[in-house]
């Protein structure tokens, strides 16, 4: 439920809000922005999960949240996909 992908497109997806390295360096490629986004593309999948499994069966208001969420998850990873493609494998093609 993680990996090198997940810390890809999280990277990415960071790069793209702030339009450029904020939180780390990008020559030494260190700083508290990675560790963040290194623990994240661990846990994060891992939290959804959980959260996905506790509000399948609850009322209807706890399930329009979890679809809200989905949406959210859904649009930042293809924009974090889509940065990471056209950043960083389309160029080595």
């Amino acid at each position: 439920m993680s990996g090198v992908w997940f810390f890809r497109v999280l990277l990415m997806l960071w790069l793209t809000i702030f339009k450029g390295p904020v939180g780390f360096d990008p020559i030494l490629f260190q700083g508290p922005a990675l560790i963040l986004l290194y623990i994240m593309s661990y846990i994060f999948p891992i939290i959804f999960i959980e959260y996905y499994f506790k509000t399948i069966e609850k009322a209807n208001t706890e399930k329009i949240k979890l679809t809200v969420f989905i949406l959210i998850i859904t649009i930042g990873l293809l924009v974090g996909t889509f940065s990471a493609t056209m950043g960083l494998w389309l160029p080595n093609i």
